[in-house]
């Protein structure tokens, strides 16, 4: 990987951003955990600055390295790393697989929204061609600071990390910050570049506005992890006036797969990302003009999984499915509806739940909301909005209302709940495996 430790050094020596941290100095760093059946390095996320020193030393060696949440502890270390062997020889330990991918390689987690979190092996050439296209497409380069408001064992602030110190940028790393103390560094410390998922900007547009004005520096906001709603959107060209707003779509397993410009209608996710390909195919594989299964192609898949398989991943004629749903128009946009996981059948009516959350957050006072489908005995399953927020009853009732009125009576939800806090994950998104399960044992 093409990566300099004088990249991250910067020139500014910004207080707060990894090229003035004293710390990072050669000789003052603990060694990485390190799996010696497969030499993967296995590096905490508890210090930011101690996590990308580690990173950038496992890149400069060429071997293959995984950053892990700080909260697994040391039994669940061992789990993780005695997964590799169920997952056979093909990841790491016969020179005749080894040749089949392009090295050097590295490791990273999915975010496990509504599945564990699955270990992405992938090599370091599919991220680097991603860096190169986004340096031409956007400009982007040494003059540039990016912040990263997550933690590196989840794979978009890694990739932020990582084309940050490819492009020879300076790093601020606000992820153990509240939203409102990210959003005084950012102006601060002059960021340039943010990357982050659209949990994560809402909480950024969410912070109660002080009596001055913010003077932002931000040249681009690129937002993805989940569709961007119109509403947080808006707030975001608001909170962050005259930065261009780039929302893209992919995943841990396929990176990039398209990207949106001016001109993309407001509930797509753009056309294809440079050198993708994308088919929308039926259930007997053939192309067809409605929704689909999504299946890209290009040369930023990954490899393969570190721990297993996962049932929705599939590979055909050199093309990926990842179990997504959705539909191209005529002049290439993708449109999305949902996971194949993530169904629901409400009297004989297949259901996105993806898209029942967008209907309820148009609602103005929905700041994030989650759907579920729980059993029902003449129904098949009804449908549950669990709201972020206070309880509050007239609020409840108004939802049950929109819910009515912009679905229909069938597909409204049914009983709409609050939490003063949905569960999140460390990857910026809602644990819906932790919602569904507290629906389920009201």
């Amino acid at each position: 990987m093409i990566l300099q430790l004088d990249d991250i050094s910067g020139s500014s020596g910004r207080p707060g951003s990894a090229s003035s941290n004293p710390d990072v100095t050669a000789g003052k760093l603990p060694s990485a955990q390190v799996d010696q059946r497969l030499a993967v390095r296995f590096i905490s996320d508890e210090s930011p600055e101690l996590a990308l020193y580690d990173i950038l030393q496992a890149s400069y060696a060429d071997s293959p390295f995984c950053v892990i949440p700080a909260s697994v502890d040391k039994a669940a270390f061992e789990v993780i790393v005695a997964s590799d062997a169920a997952a056979g020889d093909a990841i790491g330990a016969g020179q005749a697989q080894r040749t089949a991918y392009d090295y050097p390689q590295f490791q990273c987690l999915s975010s496990g929204t509504s599945g564990g979190a699955r270990r992405i092996q992938r090599s370091q050439r599919s991220w680097i061609k991603s860096f190169d296209i986004n340096a031409s497409l956007m400009q982007v380069g040494t003059q540039d600071s990016y912040a990263i408001v997550g933690t590196f064992s989840h794979s978009l602030p890694l990739y932020a990390a990582l084309e940050a110190c490819h492009l020879g940028a300076d790093i601020q790393l606000l992820g153990d910050l509240r939203p409102d103390r990210q959003l005084q560094a950012i102006e601060a410390l002059g960021t340039t570049v943010l990357y982050l998922t659209p949990t994560q900007a809402r909480q950024l547009c969410g912070v109660k506005p002080n009596t001055r004005s913010h003077q932002f520096s931000v040249r681009y906001l690129l937002c993805g992890g989940g569709k961007l709603d119109e509403k947080t959107r808006s707030e975001l060209k608001r909170l962050f006036a005259g930065a261009a707003i780039v929302e893209f779509y992919g995943a841990s397993e396929t990176s990039f797969i398209t990207m949106s410009t001016e001109d993309t209608p407001s509930d797509s996710v753009g056309c294809a990302y440079p050198g993708v390909s994308i088919r929308v195919l039926d259930e007997q594989g053939q192309p067809v003009s409605g929704s689909g299964e999504i299946w890209v192609k290009s040369n930023y898949l990954f490899s393969g999984y570190a721990s297993g398989e996962w049932r929705d991943t599939r590979r055909a004629d050199g093309y990926l499915s990842i179990g997504e749903m959705g539909r191209l128009d005529e002049a290439g946009n993708l449109y999305l509806r949902g996971r194949k996981s993530r169904q629901a059948n409400v009297a004989d009516n297949t259901v996105f739940l993806q898209e029942i959350e967008a209907v309820m957050m148009q609602h103005a006072a929905v700041h994030q909301c989650v759907v579920v489908a729980k059993q029902d005995s003449l129904r098949g399953e009804i449908l549950i909005a669990v709201v972020e927020g206070k309880i509050d009853e007239v609020l409840r009732v108004e939802l049950l209302k929109h819910g009515r009125k912009s679905l229909g009576a069938i597909l409204a939800p049914k009983q709409i709940l609050f939490l003063e806090v949905l569960p999140g994950l460390n990857a910026g998104k809602p644990d819906i495996r932790k919602i569904q399960t507290w629906v389920d044992n009201l």
